[in-house]
């Protein structure tokens, strides 16, 4: 048996699964599977994202709060279950600080997953700056079907992590064409500059609105340049003869920013456009194919899902098995989905057709930020504040208890490494 997990950072539902981009390759994938037209990540930020998938947790029981943190507690990773069960698994990520999930500080996953691509050449990373801490698509990509190649007798599991959809954005030449994005000082120059200054509001600008339309395109463009490398991944694993009956889940770790809110470009907040995520599931002999499933689903039933292929069993609740919301109208009561900012500035329940934003501790955010959390409350289907206390209230309760339940003192660890804090610098994170 096969399964793959391919996620997609920065990844917006609307431009992935909607018609804001152009992405034929995906879209053929998406004859063969479900789409989950409900889907949300439960943070905005990648590593934090990336735990909760493998962990079943949110961010106050696992504790990773930020880029910068590992957990060195016990903790149940998909991997270490399948590893036991005599799956293998192989990771293959597009950016230098996922490797701490390959680190034995995070429980297991050092010895489940294989390495052949974990380490990013230091003399590179010195020479190159920042263009030494990530890795293409495309690459990421091929190294990942060599070791597919190589495993394909064998159960198996593979996680596929693409980068070039994450600012700053990177893409082919021809796509920045087909999306005429601004090139030069008319573009690019200003806009990372911008971008740089910490994911700065756009009212920055200060009426320079045509370097607005630089990372929207360029954004558009990465997300089709992707679409690209994906269509090839599958190719292959038709080539192999391992597709038809596979697992394949592609997702994104969370949304982006583009000029909504008040942002510029990037991922702060907890609204639709940096939680609400694509997710698109081929289940084996292409079960299902072609239908829609509008149930709010989260990341957190990624897991039970990949352990439901492996025929093991997961009784981790509130996670779920997607197959379950498959071809039956015995709906169970539907389920808050949480969702919490990095460093547990802001929490988000989604229940229904409401949404409570609520700030949880401003304490380390900036100044020049504190603007960018003001957007709180009770928000309808269609982003709208409502006002109605006694329903604020009763959503405002379960985040909390959530909290309250779940948060216990966690053992972590910060990353000291320069190299790593350079690179979240450039990226914004820090």
């Amino acid at each position: 048996m096969f399964a793959c997990l391919i996620t997609l950072d920065c990844a917006r539902a609307d431009h992935v699964m909607g018609r804001e981009a152009r992405t034929p390759q995906i879209d053929r994938f998406r004859k063969d599977a479900v789409a989950f037209t409900e889907a949300h990540a439960h943070t905005n930020t990648t590593l934090p994202s990336h735990v909760t998938m493998m962990t079943g947790k949110l961010i106050p029981e696992h504790g990773v709060d930020h880029n910068m943190r590992v957990p060195v507690g016990r903790h149940f990773f998909l991997s270490e279950r399948l590893g036991k069960a005599g799956v293998h698994s192989g990771g293959f990520v597009g950016i230098q600080f996922l490797e701490k999930l390959y680190a034995s500080k995070f429980n297991g996953l050092d010895r489940h997953f294989d390495l052949p691509d974990a380490r990013v050449a230091r003399a590179l990373l010195m020479r190159l700056g920042i263009k030494g801490t990530r890795r293409g698509a495309a690459r990421t990509a091929d190294r990942a079907l060599r070791w597919i190649k190589k495993h394909r007798s064998i159960d198996a599991f593979c996680w596929l992590h693409l980068f070039d959809t994450h600012m700053f954005y990177q893409a082919h030449s021809r796509w920045r064409k087909y999306y005429n994005v601004p090139e030069g000082r008319e573009g690019g120059y200003l806009a990372d500059h911008l971008a740089r200054q910490n994911l700065v509001a756009f009212h920055i600008l200060r009426g320079e609105r045509r370097h607005l339309e630089y990372y929207p395109r360029m954004y558009k463009a990465a997300i089709s340049h992707t679409d690209e490398v994906v269509g090839r991944f599958f190719d292959s694993l038709r080539a192999m003869g391992l597709y038809d009956e596979a697992l394949i889940i592609v997702t994104g770790d969370h949304g982006e920013n583009l000029t909504e809110h008040g942002v510029y470009c990037g991922h702060p907040l907890l609204f639709d456009e940096t939680i609400r995520v694509p997710l698109l599931v081929k289940f084996p002999g292409r079960q299902h194919a072609c239908e829609e499933v509008s149930d709010p689903v989260g990341h957190q039933d990624l897991l039970p899902t990949v352990l439901r292929h492996f025929k093991l069993d997961c009784n981790r609740e509130p996670c779920r098995d997607l197959g379950s919301f498959l071809g039956t109208l015995d709906r169970q009561a539907e389920r808050p989905l949480l969702a919490f900012h990095n460093k547990m500035f802001q929490g988000a329940v989604r229940k229904g057709p409401w949404t409570w934003v609520e700030n949880l501790d401003l304490t380390e955010v900036l100044p020049r930020n504190r603007a960018l959390y003001d957007e709180v409350g009770l928000f309808d289907a269609g982003g709208c504040k409502v006002e109605s206390p006694s329903l604020a209230a009763r959503m405002s309760r379960i985040l909390n208890d959530f909290i309250l339940r779940t948060q216990t003192s966690h053992v972590v660890e910060g990353v000291e490494e320069e190299a790593i804090k350079v690179q979240l610098r450039e990226l914004g994170y820090l």
